[in-house]
């Protein structure tokens, strides 16, 4: 997402939708790439600069680059 926005010129909702909805709907998946009741609790958390600050997978926080 960051290299999309920052270096490519993708507009953030753009960028987003090629980095989640679109390769879960290339795999015909539909509980994963978006926030939704149901859907896999799959989510990066970015900060202001694009960069990731937390991983969670399946609702548990895996990665927290603040701790």
């Amino acid at each position: 997402v960051q290299f999309s926005v920052q270096e490519a010129g993708l507009d953030l909702a753009a960028a987003l939708r090629a980095a989640t909805a679109v390769p879960a709907l290339a795999l015909g998946r539909t509980d994963i790439g978006h926030l939704a009741a149901g859907a896999k609790a799959n989510l990066v958390v970015l900060d202001g600069d694009l960069a990731v600050t937390r991983v969670y997978q399946d609702g548990d926080l895996v990665v927290d680059s603040h701790a």
